[in-house]
């Protein structure tokens, strides 16, 4: 097992990183609670690069790295709340 070699804040040269582990990980987790139609419409939108290249830019929006050879976990912390829970209805 390779061994966690240290945790960084996220910088702009990780984005496509965090776009392939964020989409890879988001469809191990809920892709059997989709449809494939549904997972590839919100894989696309949330997890490209530009996405990601904007949000690490964002001064309320802070990203730390894990990495061992490569990226192998992160946080997504957003100063301003959560703003991925949806309006109750």
């Amino acid at each position: 097992m390779k061994q966690l070699q240290h945790i960084r804040p996220g910088t702009i040269q990780d984005a496509q990183a965090l776009a392939d582990l964020g989409a890879s990980t988001f469809y191990d987790t809920y892709n059997a609670y989709n449809t494939a139609e549904d997972m590839a419409d919100y894989l696309s939108n949330n997890f490209n690069i530009n996405n990601l290249e904007q949000e690490i830019t964002d001064p309320l929006v802070c990203f730390f790295v894990a990495e061992s050879e490569k990226l192998i976990g992160y946080i997504k912390l957003v100063l301003t709340g959560n703003t991925y829970i949806p309006e109750q209805k």
